[in-house]
């Protein structure tokens, strides 16, 4: 019996994309390194992952001192700070972990008053009451809830956002986990 074992052309090929974006940025230094969703190729090598993600924080990880040496700044975001592999959040690797919390109200109200700004409205729109629903949320719930509420206002023919409008849009805005959050599924069930 022949059995054939296909592997994936991109195992080896992400530890290589490391080394060219660490070059990249080394060749234009001074320069910033941003990583997005550092989780989804830092993530921790124990969680059983395969041999290319040990290859790709393994490579990762002898390109940072290299790169602080020739005035590359690195920078990497998550939302899952405990699936990053330890080695790489030890002290000299990333000297600085800086949360960034959700959007209080006034934060909340001042993202609101700057997207109602630029729509066609009710003078009887307050952004106040979902300034407080939406504080403590992400800032894509905010810009999700003027949009889907210019989107309901538009699908029942009106030609100004309104109030009930914002409010069904709310309602539908998924829950996001948190104390005392209803959750709604997106997706299918």
């Amino acid at each position: 019996m022949l059995t054939e074992r296909s592997t994936s052309p991109y195992i080896h090929e992400t530890s290589k994309k490391v080394a060219e974006v660490f070059d990249k940025a080394m060749q234009s230094a001074p320069s910033v390194l941003v990583i997005d969703e550092m989780e989804a190729f830092l993530a921790d090598r124990e969680m059983g992952s395969g041999h290319h993600r040990v290859e790709e924080v393994a490579e990762f990880l002898r390109r940072i001192p290299e790169a602080a040496k020739n005035d590359v700044l690195i920078i990497a975001m998550t939302n899952r700070v405990e699936m990053i592999d330890p080695a790489i959040m030890r002290r000299g690797r990333f000297d600085h972990v800086i949360k960034v919390d959700f959007a209080s109200e006034a934060e909340v109200l001042s993202l609101l008053e700057k997207l109602l700004s630029t729509l066609p409205k009710d003078d009887s729109i307050d952004p106040k009451p979902f300034a407080k629903e939406l504080a403590g949320r992400p800032l894509s719930d905010v810009t999700y809830v003027v949009r889907e509420g210019a989107r309901l206002a538009a699908r029942a023919g009106k030609d100004r956002l309104d109030q009930d409008s914002l409010r069904a849009a709310l309602a539908s805005t998924p829950a996001r986990e948190r104390e005392g959050s209803v959750q709604r599924k997106i997706g299918f069930v």
